[in-house]
């Protein structure tokens, strides 16, 4: 979807209970696909209060959400291995349950 190179839909999507997975991914990797990353390569956000002129500021507009980059890149680790057949995440009474069942079939030492 072009739009997801033009908006940042992935921020929204991460914190909608239904999404799927698999778009709100798409979504982000499309958006940072022509963009420069908002962190530097271990990880830290970069200095967004540096000396730099107001030229060199507007060329890293993508500072503005490096927040945003981060809490997403959590939020897809967090939940990779709680994806649904159909995209959809697991709620936590379904993890609960999962739970439950994986206990209940392993046999006691």
């Amino acid at each position: 979807m072009d739009s997801f190179q033009n908006y940042p839909y992935w921020i929204a999507m991460m914190d909608s209970p239904g999404v799927n997975y698999f778009k709100a991914v798409e979504a982000f990797d499309k958006y940072w696909e022509h963009r420069e990353k908002p962190t530097e390569d271990d990880g830290e956000g970069k200095d967004i209060f540096s000396n730099e002129s107001k030229e060199e500021k507007e060329n890293m507009k993508s500072i503005e959400y490096v927040y945003e980059y981060k809490r997403f890149l959590n939020w897809q680790q967090r939940n990779k291995n709680l994806v649904k057949s159909d995209g959809t995440i697991m709620t936590p009474e379904e993890v609960l349950e999962q739970w439950k069942k994986m206990n209940n079939d392993t046999p006691n030492r």
